[in-house]
């Protein structure tokens, strides 16, 4: 499972993503989760995605996440992924072009 963070600039995330269950993260539901999970988590937040020329990325960026009293958390960041899609030849659709992973 991967616990994502529902951002503003989404309309809706797809409920699995190559066989990975996605359990959105919002305000409504963040305490109740970190509480099922012994107050800690994996908290992944997705970044816009980013068009330059014929490439477009979109960052995913887990933290090592705590929760301190009833609505404070702590979000530790030890790196992150970029996806990159290449516009095909026809200029008509995104695929797939390469993935880079990070970390501090």
């Amino acid at each position: 499972m991967i616990y994502l963070e529902h951002p503003d600039y989404v309309d809706s995330l797809p409920p699995f993503v190559n066989g990975y269950r996605i359990i959105p993260i919002t305000y409504a539901n963040q305490y109740k989760l970190y509480k099922e999970h012994g107050k800690k988590l994996t908290h992944t937040k997705m970044s816009p995605v980013n068009v330059e020329g014929n490439l477009l990325t979109v960052s995913f960026i887990p933290f090592s996440g705590s929760l301190k009293g009833r609505r404070r958390y702590f979000l530790a960041n030890g790196g992150g992924t970029i996806i990159y899609f290449k516009l095909d030849d026809n200029g008509k659709h995104f695929e797939y072009f390469k993935l880079e992973i990070g970390g501090i």
